[in-house]
């Protein structure tokens, strides 16, 4: 964004070179009455010096805007950068804590990846797994449960147990 300081300031630096030029060298001297006495005074120069010290003034305003918004945005952006890469490493750690850890996911469903939403399974991201929600091993050792208590016969349980799993022959 352009600020209003620069062009500003740079009208103002111009036109004070150009006055105070102008007076010095083309403008005659016109008489200042005081109570007392007169003097000659060219009027352009210090018009001409004021205007150009304001014009500079302006210029280095900007200026400084202008390092300030650039170091703040600076500041932010290095902010959001280290916030991104906390989070990267603290996903790696968990990665790596999840990969070197014991078999301790025995509670979690088959298929079901920590990074997914509640509920999801990893089948829809692997095309090799059959499992879905119905094959939730803790709904199947129920029904086997169940089964063993009411005095089912254990052909019946194991044609009703059977999981489909990869294997490593698959």
């Amino acid at each position: 964004m352009l600020d209003v300081r620069k062009p500003m300031g740079l009208l103002f630096v111009i036109l004070g070179a150009l006055l105070f030029v102008y007076g010095y060298f083309f403008s005659e001297a016109v008489p200042f009455y005081t109570p007392d006495s007169w003097f000659p005074l060219k009027l352009n120069q210090p018009v001409g010096a004021f205007m150009f010290i304001f014009g500079a003034m302006m210029l280095a305003l900007a200026r400084f805007v202008q390092l300030h918004t650039a170091d703040r945005e600076l500041g932010e952006r290095e902010r959001e950068l280290n916030r991104a890469e906390r989070k990267r490493q603290r996903a790696i750690a968990k990665r790596e804590l999840a990969a070197g850890a014991p078999d301790d996911s025995a509670d979690a469903i088959p298929g079901e990846l920590e990074d997914d939403a509640p509920g999801e399974l990893a089948s829809a991201s692997d095309p090799g797994s059959t499992l879905s929600k119905s094959d939730d091993p803790s709904s199947t050792l129920a029904k086997s449960h169940d089964a063993n208590s009411a005095g089912g016969s254990s052909a019946d349980q194991k044609s009703d147990d059977i999981t489909p799993t990869k294997t490593s022959e698959e």
